[in-house]
């Protein structure tokens, strides 16, 4: 079964079994952001080797889907990241998300399937 597959490299390893989605999603869609964005998830990963955590798997708009902005709308964009974030099983929301509709629509979902939120 799939769930059981442990990779170790470098006496690092992650269980399957036990790993978590975790949807880190932020304002804007800029270039900058997309720099803040990555600085902040390579910091959560060095903070959960640090405290002996496997089991978080971090994905976010910019890198999953960033590539399509040429190809689909605004709204096709936000229904495949609201589809993505079905699949989480927690969610962080990046400082100065207020004004933002991608950020919204997906605290609207999560709290409606109560996806835990965390406001960074």
């Amino acid at each position: 079964m799939i769930n059981n597959i442990k990779y170790n490299k470098g006496g690092y390893s992650m269980n399957l079994e036990s790993c978590k989605l975790v949807f880190v999603v932020s304002p804007s869609d800029d270039s900058e952001q997309e720099k803040t964005v990555k600085e902040i998830i390579n910091q959560l990963i060095k903070d959960d080797k640090k405290n002996d955590r496997d089991n978080l798997i971090y994905i976010n708009s910019l890198n999953t889907f960033g590539w399509m902005n040429n190809v689909l709308g605004k709204d096709d964009l936000i229904n495949c990241n609201l589809k993505l974030l079905t699949k989480c099983d927690e969610i962080y929301i990046l400082p100065n998300y207020e004004l933002d509709e991608l950020c919204n629509q997906c605290i609207g979902i999560s709290k409606l399937l109560d996806i835990p939120i965390t406001y960074l």
